[in-house]
């Protein structure tokens, strides 16, 4: 489960910066559900990151600002899906918004492992816990 500090914090910064919206919980299992027979080998697996179907490409930013590199990975998609993971299994919170207000949504939050994806599922992004982004799909 999400921790609820977390999650009151998530839907601050949503107010605050507006352009982006959660998803209902049904809504956000579909979502989850399509995106996982598209890219994953193992949706009970934790990390999808680690149990992908398609190429991937790994772009480790370290100590660099890793949404920077992320927003010029996706700079021309809109609208784009974040998907909560922060280290738990699902259901997940899923929130829709424009590309430029995920990304200041990110900036006003701790750190959290997440994933964005293509409306359609034609590709994901994923921010892990070891300071890098796992391209698939399109982007790739």
């Amino acid at each position: 489960m999400i921790d609820e500090e977390l999650l009151a914090e998530l839907e601050v910064a949503v107010r605050e910066v507006g352009g982006i919206h959660s998803l209902s919980e049904g809504e956000a299992a579909a979502c989850v559900n399509e995106l996982a027979n598209v890219f994953v080998t193992d949706s009970k697996c934790q990390w999808w990151w680690e149990s992908l179907k398609k190429p991937s490409k790994h772009i480790a930013y370290e100590s660099n600002d890793g949404l920077a590199i992320l927003a010029t990975l996706i700079e021309q998609e809109s609208p784009v899906v974040l998907v909560v993971t922060d280290d738990s299994l699902p259901p997940w919170p899923v929130y829709l918004g424009s590309m430029e207000s995920v990304i200041a949504v990110l900036r006003e939050c701790r750190f959290f492992e997440f994933f964005l994806a293509a409306p359609d599922g034609s590709w994901m992004v994923f921010d892990t816990h070891m300071n890098e982004l796992v391209v698939t799909g399109r982007l790739v």
